[in-house]
């Protein structure tokens, strides 16, 4: 059985008519890949029963990325020293069963649980911090300078003591 939407997501919103699936990322790009991933609540194949994973797999998956020599995250501009862009696999299939918990292959577009306390919420990237916000939500449209029209990113903390250090290097 493959995974189906939220029944408040069977129609399209406002928003996906002025922002894509591939966000404002040129067509074919690294980035729209990674955009394409996001705005998906299923992929094709999907499970749907969660596997119940742990903070120490979140650990993992990471550091499998690394020994597979998977780019990730942001790297200095060559065209423009003192800024970064982004470092994204051109390949998203190595980011596909990544490890094996309890007999289940997990990687990206794996349907997963984690129970953990919320560190942090916030609306991403925008306005409000200076930002012009993620290709993912169309940073240069105008309405994706809205919080409406932007993700909230949530930190989670293996533990209550963990949500009191507000410093930037604990939510890593």
């Amino acid at each position: 059985m493959d995974c189906t939407l939220p029944e408040l997501t069977v129609e399209a919103l406002a928003i996906d008519r002025v922002c894509g699936n591939r966000g404002s990322s040129p067509e074919n790009s690294d980035s729209a890949k990674q955009n394409l991933i996001k705005n998906r609540f299923c992929l094709p194949g999907s499970p749907t029963t969660a596997t119940e994973i742990a903070f120490d797999t979140i650990d993992a998956l990471q550091q499998a990325a690394r020994d597979k020599h998977i780019h990730f995250g942001r790297k200095p501009d060559p065209n423009h020293p003192g800024e970064t862009i982004e470092d994204l696999p051109t390949d998203r299939s190595l980011l596909v069963d990544l490890i094996t918990v309890n007999g289940q292959k997990l990687g990206e577009g794996s349907l997963v649980t984690i129970e953990g306390f919320v560190f942090k919420a916030q609306h991403s990237n925008t306005f409000v911090f200076h930002s012009q916000g993620e290709s993912v939500n169309c940073k240069g449209l105008a309405s994706a300078k809205k919080l409406k029209s932007n993700d909230i990113h949530i930190a989670l903390s293996r533990t209550k003591a963990g949500t009191q250090d507000t410093s930037e290097a604990s939510e890593c």
